[in-house]
């Protein structure tokens, strides 16, 4: 069974035609308030490739085209309906406001504990989890050219034999995967959202899909045939992005058979698609005790504060256009001030730092 999961400063130039390396960490990716869109070719030209690992690459992917898209939010755990599947997840992700993907964030890695969403199976689809024991590591911190590791982890999915249209009591697939991840290349990326530095993970999985099946308080064990998947996952943090901008799938012969990049990157995506950021000031930053928010009139909603781990740290319902949180409360450090509407929607986010 395949399922696709989604995830999670400018790099300033050494020379004109050389790339400086990027180094990532916990504060430059899954913040919460980011919003984004992924738009998948999935019949990619010939000239897609990933091409030789190394420093200061050069990679043109501007024929990708538009087939699919998929809207991704990274928001607080609390405010999704699966929070309590993924107890010790401190970010999660929305995409298409259906599939719920659930992460630990700290300062040795970005984990993914596992998602929730519909899946097709056979003809039909099914709301299900998946459960990966232990979480599944995007990145580990500092994120640097030339390293890399390996783990392996075992993905789970239960259900019970009549929601796969099967006579039997439950059935559960585990997902046995062997996963070596290395930032092998580092360079400049163009896609037809624009020009990136981008650092390159190539991630390879080995993984065998074992069924069990209980029938009369037995299980009986199906083994299945070993797989291997190739992954190109292009992150950049421009323009504060901490996101792959641009993503290849490759079969075991390191062919692309679909690609993916990033096409708006924002605080704000309104109900009929299109992008737009609310406008509004936050003063003083660095703060001390208080920070103030010049709002648009008549403006009604909230504001959430986070840590750059993902942890809501304030909250303050706010009406008009001028709203004073005190920060008083709250250690040294970077914080994430996200602006609600009434609905939940996310208007917009201002990073900010206390000072002590």
């Amino acid at each position: 069974m395949k399922i696709r999961i989604l995830f999670f400063a400018m790099a300033s130039p050494m020379a004109t035609a050389i790339s400086a390396q990027i180094t990532f960490t916990a504060s430059d990716v899954a913040i919460i308030g980011q919003q984004m869109t992924q738009v998948s070719d999935t019949l990619p030209d010939a000239s897609i490739q990933a091409g030789p690992g190394g420093q200061n690459q050069t990679w043109n992917f501007s024929t990708l085209q538009a087939h699919e898209s998929y809207p991704l939010d990274f928001v607080a755990p609390s405010t999704t309906p699966y929070t309590d599947l993924f107890p010790t997840a401190d970010v999660a992700s929305v995409e298409n406001d259906s599939a719920f993907a659930y992460y630990e964030k700290d300062n040795n890695g970005l984990r993914l504990l596992g998602i929730y969403g519909s899946f097709t199976i056979e003809d039909g689809t099914l709301d299900l989890a998946v459960k990966n024991t232990p979480a599944m590591s995007i990145l580990r911190f500092p994120t640097t050219f030339n390293d890399g590791y390996t783990e392996q982890y075992k993905r789970v999915i239960n259900m019970a034999g009549a929601d796969v249209g099967l006579p039997v009591d439950s059935f559960r697939v585990v997902s046995t995967v062997l996963r070596s991840v290395q930032y092998d290349a580092y360079g400049s990326l163009t896609t037809p959202a624009g020009t990136f530095d981008v650092l390159r993970v190539k991630e390879t999985e080995l993984s065998v899909d074992t069924t069990f099946v209980l029938l009369f308080g037995t299980w009986t064990e199906f083994p299945g045939e070993p797989i291997t998947d190739i992954a190109y996952n292009f992150w950049t943090k421009q323009n504060g992005i901490g996101f792959p901008v641009a993503s290849i799938q490759a079969d075991e012969f390191g062919n692309t058979v679909s690609a993916s990049y990033l096409t708006d990157f924002t605080v704000s995506r309104a109900d009929d698609g299109k992008v737009e950021q609310m406008a509004f000031e936050l003063f003083p930053n660095p703060c001390n005790d208080y920070i103030n928010l010049d709002l648009p009139a008549n403006f009604k909603g909230s504001v959430e504060v986070y840590d750059l781990m993902g942890r809501e740290v304030l909250s303050q319902n706010v009406e008009g256009h001028f709203a004073h949180i005190a920060t008083n409360g709250l250690p040294q450090g970077n914080y994430l001030a996200v602006l609600k509407q009434e609905n939940q929607r996310i208007a917009g986010h201002r990073k900010f730092q206390v000072l002590r």
